[in-house]
């Protein structure tokens, strides 16, 4: 009896110190977790590159397969891939840029996700694209150009972020060429600004930044004389306008028994074919049947 009772507290002793013991020191779990760390991913410190600009130096990083720079899946990285200059901070999109998003010369209206528009224009409109690029825009003109010497899918990649504002612009072109003016003058100042922002960003000395600061304030300048100059143009528009409607309603004040007496001989005028219908004509006389029917007979009194 005390030898069971012996054997039966070794046990408990043994089963207490396995629980206390720390799992990671067992022998054959070792392995396993070795195993596992190697599989984590290590935490990169990744220093802020900033902005891209096309006239500063653009940092290039390898391409990774299923990044979706070597055309894979996968979801781009924080810069795109090697070359790319459409992602955050760069030159082709942002606020300014010409490849911009929400409201701009890219995506839009609301800027967000993978879009097809660029479906919207047809082959055969890439040369007029191309020629309005060439003849407003020669820098997106040079990237179109640079783009299809890559390839169609290039292209059509560009297409889908400027083809349907350049559309709608070439569009304005011709329905009031004097505010496409504006909004080319306008855009070209802003992609403008967009590059100067981003070379002092890269600017390595205080007298190159200085400079460009110069610059800058030059363009804002330029961009609030254009603002001015187009709410001039509106309210020179508005006030022609309520010129136009002021010269008539006096004429209609003048005029107001002749006004009247048109419109009451145009209601007792034979309706024109195209008014012909149910709803012209006429209202009957209460105490008339229409035509065809037949007053019947009250029943009979049993």
């Amino acid at each position: 009896m005390n030898g069971l009772r012996l054997l039966c507290a070794a046990v408990m002793v043994m089963l207490v110190a396995g629980q206390n013991r720390d799992p990671g020191d067992r022998p054959d779990d070792r392995p396993r977790r070795v195993l596992a760390a190697r599989s984590q991913p290590a935490d990169l410190d990744l220093p802020d590159l900033g902005p891209l600009d096309a006239d500063g130096p653009r940092p290039r990083r390898p391409p990774v397969a299923g990044d979706g720079g070597d055309g894979g899946p996968g979801p781009r990285g924080p810069q795109g891939p090697p070359g790319w200059r459409g992602g955050p901070g760069g030159p082709d999109r942002g606020i300014d840029g010409p490849l911009r998003g929400p409201g701009g010369m890219g995506r839009g209206p609301d800027g967000m996700g993978p879009d097809d528009r660029g479906a919207m224009i047809r082959p055969e409109e890439i040369a007029e694209l191309l020629a309005f690029t060439e003849e407003h825009f020669p820098d997106v003109h040079d990237e179109l150009v640079r783009r299809r010497q890559e390839g169609p899918r290039s292209l059509r990649q560009a297409v889908q972020r400027l083809g349907p504002s350049m559309k709608r612009l070439m569009l304005l072109m011709r329905e009031n060429p004097r505010e496409a003016e504006h909004v080319i003058r306008m855009q070209k100042l802003e992609m403008q600004l967009h590059r100067k922002r981003g070379r002092y960003q890269w600017a390595r000395t205080d007298e190159e930044r200085a400079a460009i600061r110069e610059e800058m304030q030059r363009l804002l300048e330029q961009r609030f004389d254009l603002r001015i100059e187009r709410l001039k143009v509106e309210i020179a528009d508005l006030r022609q306008r309520l010129d136009e409607q002021t010269k008539r309603l006096e004429e209609q004040g003048q005029h107001k028994q002749q006004i009247i007496e048109d419109e009451l001989a145009r209601l007792f005028d034979p309706p024109r074919p195209r008014e012909r219908g149910l709803w012209m004509r006429p209202e009957p006389p209460p105490d008339s049947q229409p035509a065809g029917d037949q007053v019947k007979d009250p029943p009979a009194n049993p």
